[in-house]
């Protein structure tokens, strides 16, 4: 996975304003101080945007961005019958 794909898988995850708690996509938020993201109408001037926030990390070096095999990414029932 490249860098542009991991910012859009990264930026496609849902996250809630912590000043009007509605829902947004990362990719549409700002970064506040100690790691809180807020929306267009509650970001302040000290607050800076998705775009570039991503541009100062390595998006690719993210756990759960690592591309996993198909298997440890299906979900085991341990009650399913076997069949």
């Amino acid at each position: 996975m490249n860098q542009k794909e991991a910012k859009t898988k990264y930026g496609r995850r849902i996250q809630r304003c912590n000043g009007c708690y509605a829902a947004f996509y990362l990719m549409d938020m700002w970064l506040g101080q100690g790691g809180s993201f807020y929306c267009e109408n509650c970001k302040d001037d000290t607050m800076f945007h998705f775009e570039e926030f991503t541009q100062n990390i390595d998006l690719t070096k993210l756990p759960s961005l690592q591309e996993t095999s198909e298997e440890t990414t299906q979900c085991q029932n341990p009650f399913a019958r076997q069949v």
